[in-house]
């Protein structure tokens, strides 16, 4: 998200946040809609819509008039808080890894899992069993071994 953009989001967030005043459905959605696409970028600011989905739940007329109350100050103020100090989320770059040319000291591990356990194999030759999903967490039927 740009810095303009974010700036933008802040504004609105603190030109909407204010107790006493009343807004139509369609700005409470359109505040929403903004918030969550900004979730692309900053998703754990999830919670700050938790006031603002409640307060506009079962409503259908565009125009009608919702007051903002307390519950929805202090979620947006959060949200707003929480734009201005985080930098959001980074993608990094991806490499594609080309297995032939890799050094002999790198460690290979192949993994399998189904509903019943999950089994491991690493390059070394070790092998780790099944370990079977029980009630009561995982457990491994054998210990290591080593397989040649």
């Amino acid at each position: 998200m740009s810095d303009q953009s974010c700036s933008d989001l802040v504004n609105s967030l603190w030109g909407f946040a204010v107790q006493g005043t009343q807004r139509s459905l369609r700005d409470f959605q359109r505040l929403a809609g903004h918030l969550n696409w900004a979730l692309n970028v900053y998703p754990l600011l999830c919670p700050g819509l938790s006031a603002l989905y409640a307060k506009t739940a079962g409503k259908l007329e565009q125009k009608a008039l919702i007051w903002v109350n307390r519950d929805i100050v202090w979620e947006l103020s959060w949200v707003a808080q929480h734009l201005i100090a985080s930098d959001g989320v980074y993608f990094l770059k991806t490499l594609a890894w080309d297995f032939h040319h890799m050094a002999q000291a790198t460690l290979a591990v192949y993994t399998d899992a189904s509903s019943i356990g999950v089994e491991t194999q690493f390059s070394t030759g070790w092998h780790w069993p099944i370990l079977w999903l029980m009630t009561t967490g995982l457990h491994s039927t054998t210990s290591p071994s080593c397989v040649e």
